[in-house]
């Protein structure tokens, strides 16, 4: 881990990344976390989320910090586990000009649903004009 408290998980060549304790059931094969709202199973691996996130077209690369790709494993809003993916949407500025934006994406662990955190004034400019490569 590259935090004292941090925990890793693999699956394939995905690494998550968390500050939340990580328990593995043995009998199972579950993979379980204690949150605010109590202890939640986690039944989303981190290279499903990615493949979500891809398929979702919120985000289309992620950033590499390492050899392998990270991301991290938090607690959102509501006792929500999520997948928080830093990657890159790629652009055509007034469908011309190719663009490659920075973007996040949110999996929902429970529901795999994607969703982007709040967006700032200039960055929903951007995306009037800038439209996703299809």
């Amino acid at each position: 881990a590259d935090a004292p408290d941090e925990m890793v998980f693999t699956k394939g060549q995905i690494r998550a990344v968390t500050d939340l304790p990580l328990l593995v059931d043995l009998r199972t094969n579950l993979l379980t976390t204690e949150i605010s709202t109590g202890i939640k199973t986690i039944p989303l691996l981190p290279d499903e989320a990615i493949k979500i996130a891809f398929a979702s077209r919120v985000v289309d690369g992620i950033y590499p910090k390492k050899s392998d790709a990270e991301i991290e494993f938090l607690e959102a809003e509501n006792g929500r586990l999520v997948y928080q993916i830093n990657g890159l949407s790629k652009r055509k500025l007034l469908g011309l000009l190719p663009l490659t934006l920075p973007e996040t994406a949110l999996v929902d662990t429970a529901n795999g649903q994607v969703t982007q955190p709040d967006k700032s004034l200039g960055k929903l400019l951007l995306e009037l004009v800038a439209f996703p490569i299809k």
